[in-house]
């Protein structure tokens, strides 16, 4: 998970689930949340859309951009991003602007897709 801060500053959180219980700790003033999903990893799809709805709880995150770039898309038993919304529940969030992307970080496929859909949502953000 990233966390945005004003313009420059973006923090990378580690996902491990020894680490989820300090992610509040850097929310304070996030202004885009960027949550990557390993499509790729049925086993923990579940434990990871999980723990996306509990971060969305948080206070401090209300209302803030969710960006999910689905990584590993370029493998043959990748989760589509109509299966992977679904599991994330990403139709339910009516507090916010979302948006999910395939991406590949071997090709490079749909990062700048991603980019693009976050610099426009945090245009107007000071």
């Amino acid at each position: 998970m990233f966390v945005i801060r004003q313009k420059k500053h973006i923090l990378d959180i580690g996902g491990q689930s020894k680490i989820r219980i300090i992610w509040n700790h850097y929310f304070q003033d996030t202004k885009a949340l960027i949550y990557v999903i390993d499509s790729d990893d049925r086993a923990r799809i579940d434990e990871a859309c999980e723990a996306l709805q509990k971060t969305l709880l948080n206070d401090e995150l209300k209302g803030i951009p969710l960006l999910i770039p689905t990584n590993k898309q370029d493998l043959s038993n990748a989760m589509n991003i109509t299966e992977l919304a679904e599991k994330s529940k990403l139709h339910s969030l009516s507090d916010r602007n979302w948006y999910i992307q395939g991406t590949s970080t071997l090709d490079g496929s749909g990062l700048l897709e991603c980019l693009d859909w976050l610099a426009n949502q945090l245009k107007d953000v000071r």
